[in-house]
């Protein structure tokens, strides 16, 4: 997987929200470019209660 893709970032994200507790993250923030944009929405689609920042 290309790592410069929202999809591996969001995968990356996902394994430190996995290993920590994802009901211990309120927001997920980040910069501007495209793909971390994807990776912020991708989090946020599937932890409803974390807010996109």
């Amino acid at each position: 997987m290309d790592s410069h893709t929202g999809t591996f970032n969001a995968t990356e994200i996902e394994k430190v929200l996995t290993l920590i507790g994802p009901e211990k993250f309120a927001a997920v923030v980040s910069d501007a470019e495209s793909a971390m944009q994807m990776a912020r929405r991708l989090i946020t689609e599937k932890y409803t209660h974390i807010l996109s920042i």
